[in-house]
């Protein structure tokens, strides 16, 4: 579980998960939705590599390779990365 902070986000918002083969996000009924790549979806929709993942004021990156957050993190782009999973 990862837990952001913001009014706009709701307590239980969206989950990513896998389903097979790829990983899907699915909003969870949100009040103000979940975006991904800047679109809002209505259920679920599955995930590629460095999709971004909109919820509230907070945009994750989907990064299904070690080796992309392991050059990231720390980095002084300002981003945080956390390994999830």
């Amino acid at each position: 579980m990862l837990v952001l902070e913001n009014t706009a986000i709701s307590r239980c918002h969206a989950r990513v998960e896998q389903i097979g083969w790829p990983f899907y996000v699915e909003d969870l009924g949100s009040t103000n939705g979940t975006k991904l790549n800047g679109k809002k979806i209505a259920n679920r929709a599955s995930l590629k590599r460095k999709d971004k993942i909109g919820v509230g004021k907070f945009e994750l990156i989907f990064l299904d390779d070690p080796s992309d957050y392991d050059s990231r993190k720390g980095g002084d782009d300002g981003m945080t990365t956390i390994p999830v999973g």
